[in-house]
């Protein structure tokens, strides 16, 4: 049968954040991306202390053999500080212009706009993949859940079943990421009104070569748990978790010499 949705469902952006609603209810949904920031991903510590490190490496090695001033060493800290959110702003424009380019391809739209490293790599999936293409860039959300998002392609397997897919551009795979797709699934699931939770697969394009990295979720059913868990915990962060707060100063008492 040909897949229409039960219900509409609409993107909205506010606040560098993005919503959903569901036909005329004037409802925002929160995203799938936005409730799984709750958790955080232990590599992100490390990368943002290399980040730091390798700029001020960059930047001392500019002034090898001068002396450095304390107005240098002060704009050095300053601006070593803000070089993670510089570089977390970058790959978000590159992925967001990315997944942009890969939609118009997918949708066999006429033209093309611009252009990205991982063209090739994506080209080179779109000519290979073994999986029927449904549709691409697609809004879905859960009444029973909650939330909404926007899956970016759509497939179609040898047995009929439909496989959820979502393209990446970041240095490595978390399971936040499988939790994500199983998110979709659920959302998918509802907004079309099918009987069953679809598989996903993700694809990661590399930044540094022409290359992808493609996985399976393993189980679409447990990787879904995962994401209610951080649903609970993002719907609970509403609530005031302290009553109040109270500081204590503690006099420094001298030390009395100890017998024994």
């Amino acid at each position: 049968r040909s897949l229409e949705p039960l219900f509409h469902v609409g993107l909205i952006a506010k606040d560098g954040k993005h919503f959903y609603t569901v036909n005329d209810d004037p409802t925002y949904l929160p995203g799938v991306t936005g409730i799984l920031s709750m958790r955080s991903k232990d590599a992100l510590v490390p990368w943002a202390s290399k980040v730091t490190a390798d700029y001020i490496f960059r930047k001392l090695k500019q002034v090898y053999g001068y002396k450095l001033t304390d107005r240098f060493m002060d704009r050095l800290y300053t601006r070593a500080k803000k070089q993670p959110r510089f570089a977390k702003e970058l790959a978000a424009y590159i992925g967001t212009n990315a997944h942009q380019i890969f939609d118009s391809i997918i949708c066999k739209e006429r033209e093309v706009k611009g252009e990205t490293i991982f063209m090739e790599s994506f080209v080179h999936w779109l000519k290979t993949e073994k999986l029927k293409i449904v549709k691409g860039d697609t809004k879905i959300a859960s009444l029973q859940y909650g939330y909404g998002g926007s899956l970016d392609v759509l497939l179609q397997g040898p047995d009929g079943k439909l496989i959820i897919g979502d393209f990446k551009t970041g240095n490595n795979l978390y399971d936040t990421h499988a939790y994500q797709v199983a998110a979709y699934s659920q959302a998918f699931k509802e907004t079309y009104g099918i009987d069953y939770r679809p598989q996903g697969v993700i694809l990661r394009f590399c930044k540094e070569k022409q290359q992808y990295e493609r996985r399976e979720v393993a189980d679409i059913n447990i990787a879904f748990d995962g994401f209610k868990a951080a649903l609970d915990m993002f719907n609970n962060s509403k609530y005031v978790q302290f009553k109040n707060r109270e500081l204590v100063k503690v006099e420094k008492v001298k030390k009395e010499k100890v017998i024994a």
